[in-house]
């Protein structure tokens, strides 16, 4: 890339893998290429963000619709207010070379701006926010419009980044046949060098002695949001079976309370 090359990042800021990925990304690029400039414009539910990699931050407040027909209106004011801070950002900076958008919904807009069109434009594949559909009474328009949209906006990106192999065979399957026509990059999450920390006997003792848990005992640890479909109602079924021929275990589920499906959580509780 050319010295001081602009980069947009369009992204949803959460607490969760998506964002926490992204910034990952963005950060060790920025270490390997210093001379990058990266700009970001957050769509945030009030989550705020504390990495200095971006020269520039613009953020957009996801607004709380009322019904009827909330999500067709949520999307409209959403698009109008991503683009409203497109156009900031385009009169602060003289160029931008690369778009990355790491949401569907942040695509859309860019296509309503005459100088964004022909900018070569990332898609960074993390999954999918529609759920899955088992039986046709799963089916609703609001569910189809998801579905609808995050295909949409594979298509309209030049290329895709994906973290590996499956990933990108998912992806072709959602946007075949025209999957063949898109450029794949696979780009393995970057792992933070805390998940290879060896903890100290005393500090697993103290965790146990707070979780009120034997010492004895062998925990199984969850960390992440609740939501569905990420197979945590299979991680309980399986460890129940683990449980019934090795009894000293136990599982552990951390997760932030401010992005998590509390219903499902109460569930998991149960079972």
């Amino acid at each position: 890339m050319k010295k001081n090359s602009n980069i947009l990042v369009l992204s949803y800021i959460h607490n969760g893998g998506e964002w926490i990925a992204v910034q990952r990304l963005i950060k060790k690029t920025k270490e390997i290429s210093p001379i990058l400039n990266f700009y970001l414009i957050g769509y945030t539910d009030g989550t705020k963000i504390s990495e200095p990699c971006f020269k520039k931050v613009i953020y957009v407040e996801s607004k709380i619709i009322q019904p009827p027909f909330s999500f067709l209106k949520k999307w409209v004011v959403d698009f109008l207010h991503i683009r409203q801070a497109l156009k900031s950002l385009l009169n602060q900076i003289n160029k931008l070379d690369i778009v990355l958008v790491s949401h569907y919904l942040m695509i859309f807009p860019i296509y309503t701006i005459a100088k964004m069109r022909n900018k070569k434009l990332i898609f960074l594949f993390h999954g999918t926010k529609s759920s899955l559909i088992k039986k046709i009474s799963d089916i609703d328009s609001r569910k189809f419009m998801i579905i609808l949209l995050e295909r949409l906006a594979i298509l309209l990106s030049s290329s895709i980044v994906v973290p590996s192999l499956f990933a990108r065979d998912y992806v072709n399957s959602l946007i075949n046949p025209l999957g063949k026509l898109k450029r794949f990059y696979i780009v393995p999450n970057y792992v933070d060098d805390e998940f290879f920390r060896i903890y100290s006997k005393k500090s697993l003792i103290a965790v146990k002695k707070k979780l009120n848990i034997s010492l004895e005992d062998k925990i199984i640890l969850y960390s992440g949001r609740i939501v569905e479909n990420k197979g945590l109602e299979e991680l309980i079924v399986a460890f129940n079976t683990f449980l019934s021929a090795k009894e000293n275990l136990r599982i552990v589920i951390a997760y932030p309370e401010s992005s998590s499906n509390l219903n499902l959580l109460n569930q998991l509780k149960i079972k």
